[in-house]
């Protein structure tokens, strides 16, 4: 009797054995890339493999060049003519997507996969392709909503057949999969109101490994940049126009006007966005406080955050979680946020939270914390209190452990899980 044959026989007598089992994580995007979509699947599936999965990570054929650990990684046939690292759509993407299935189909056959855990809707919609034609269950992680980003990035959105056709593939795949996670409660919400039933739904925010930033230098960046005694203010993420860094580049004419050696320093990319940035500070006449890193690779974060006296989220609609929020957390920094993209937070608890579109109240706090370092020692202190049993990946991993068991013995009590996940 074959091995799968045996796993089934056990199951159907209710024995679980202890044997390895085997996750596609379908990742359509770069992989590994330093923003939120690549970094969530990463450190999932870096979890999962230490808690004794055998994960495999199906991709694109392009992403950064850093180690992982314990997991493999399966990448589809090199494309010369796309290599962006940065989000959003691109013409290009359903032809990558059709090499996905492919290779996610491969991949599933020979390496005998129990469970594909599809991130996003491309790869929701890959996977519940490939499980029409191997009957493996499909696991679907939502991290935003799919009519909402493509007007984000202004992608055809203005054509009615296309949001018409946006909205049924958003609505489809989560509709059509065995189980759903997705990273905050707002996504949650929105899916139970497309009719899906709340205990098909699993909150697992976006999480961080906090001991990657116990050891941050804070004193080697300020050397590097030449600004060792001014207060700085930091951004890192994704410098696309929905992230709202020209309203954060807005607010700091105020915040020079009350303290004139207050830096604000930017690490992001892609350059094209950080020209266009550079023109607005030029603009405000505020080149002097504003510095443009450019997108730095993730080991050089825990140093940059160490550097900065606050950190913002300048976003001002995000229906998921931004990684930036936990990872500033883990970093034991004061947050200053528009609401929209708050959703880790507690005002006046771990950071503080501004309605949104409200410049002078965002500079304000900005000013604030920076003036008063017993404030913005206390919300840093507790930004980091709150990842551990709530944000760090060892939970959030252990919970997804709870999911997968319940689905691949076939338990009816999946739901479960979700009680009492929000964040």
């Amino acid at each position: 009797m074959s091995e799968r044959k045996e796993e089934l026989s056990d199951r159907e007598s209710g024995v679980v054995k202890n044997t390895k089992k085997r996750i596609a994580m379908v990742a359509a995007c770069p992989f590994p890339a330093n923003r939120g979509t690549p970094s969530r699947i990463l450190q999932m599936s870096e979890s999962l493999a230490e808690l004794g999965y055998d994960v495999h990570v199906v991709t694109y054929h392009i992403g950064i060049n850093i180690k992982t650990k314990c997991i493999k990684i399966h990448r589809i046939p090199n494309i010369p003519t796309y290599s962006k690292l940065s989000s959003g759509p691109a013409y290009q993407k359903p032809f990558l997507d059709f090499l996905l299935l492919l290779k996610l189909l491969k991949v599933v056959r020979k390496e005998k996969i129990d469970l594909i855990h599809g991130h996003h809707y491309e790869g929701g919609f890959v996977s519940l392709m490939v499980r029409k034609l191997t009957g493996v269950p499909v696991i679907y992680d939502a991290h935003a909503d799919l009519v909402e980003e493509m007007v984000q990035f202004k992608f055809l959105s203005g054509n009615r057949f296309l949001r018409y056709f946006w909205k049924m593939i958003g609505e489809y795949v989560p509709a059509s999969s065995d189980y759903i996670v997705t990273v905050s409660d707002e996504l949650k919400q929105i899916l139970m109101r497309q009719g899906i039933n709340s205990e098909k739904i699993a909150v697992i925010p976006t999480g961080v490994n906090p001991e990657t930033f116990e050891n941050g230098d804070r004193i080697m960046v300020r050397k590097e940049l030449g600004i060792e005694e001014n207060p700085i203010i930091m951004y890192t993420g994704n410098l696309s126009p929905f992230q709202g860094i020209d309203n954060l580049i807005k607010s700091m004419p105020f915040i020079v006007d009350k303290i004139s050696n207050a830096m604000l320093v930017i690490a992001g990319g892609p350059d094209e966005y950080m020209l266009k940035y550079q023109a607005l500070v030029d603009k405000l006449g505020i080149s002097k406080n504003v510095i443009f890193v450019g997108e730095k690779p993730f080991q050089d974060l825990p140093d940059l955050l160490a550097a900065a006296d606050v950190v913002v989220s300048p976003r001002i609609s995000c229906p998921g979680i931004p990684q930036k929020l936990s990872n500033y957390m883990a970093a034991g920094k004061a947050i200053v946020s528009f609401e929209g993209s708050a959703k880790t937070l507690t005002n006046n608890y771990n950071g503080l939270i501004i309605k949104n579109n409200d410049l002078d109240g965002f500079a304000e706090a900005i000013i604030k914390l920076i003036k008063d370092d017993k404030l913005s020692k206390k919300f840093g202190d507790n930004a980091k209190k709150s990842i551990k049993g709530n944000l760090d990946w060892e939970y959030l991993a252990s919970k997804l452990d709870v999911i997968y068991k319940q689905i691949l013995y076939k338990s009816t009590n999946v739901g479960n899980i979700s009680e009492g996940d929000g964040i």
